[in-house]
């Protein structure tokens, strides 16, 4: 099985030749089912990559991002949107009974906001006078 982990960074600037120190946390979507030295090493990566990507600290938080827990092999995707959306919005953390509901809510975003891009780059191009054909 596999797991989903989220990594959040928090600053007050996402400019990278402002930023001055910001902070990073994961979240697991398997919970205690993920061995804590797999999660401590992708911790450290994490901060060692972003150190060198942005050349500032980072503070690890302790994988304490909250994320829903999945019960299946193959909603990991699901519950790493909701985890951005939880943190980002509020709303409510993904739970098992609700996967289904997600997966369709996420995939019908996704495609309502590919057809109006793809509808302005159309009308761009062809220089048509109806943005909706």
């Amino acid at each position: 099985m596999n797991s989903a982990t989220v990594s959040l960074l928090d600053s007050p600037s996402v400019d990278r030749h402002s930023l001055t120190a910001t902070q990073c946390d994961i979240g697991d979507s398997f919970g205690s089912q993920c061995h804590y030295t797999d999660l401590q090493r992708m911790r450290r990566g994490l901060e060692n990559w972003l150190g060198t990507a942005f050349r500032v600290p980072f503070k690890d938080l302790g994988g304490t991002l909250p994320i829903g827990r999945q019960e299946d092999g193959y909603s990991c995707g699901v519950c790493v949107i909701n985890a951005v959306e939880h943190a980002m919005f509020g709303v409510p953390l993904f739970t098992d009974k609700d996967r289904h509901a997600l997966r369709v809510q996420y995939f019908v975003d996704a495609v309502k906001y590919l057809l109006e891009n793809v509808r302005i780059l159309f009308c761009i191009r062809s220089d048509c006078a109806d943005p909706f054909f």
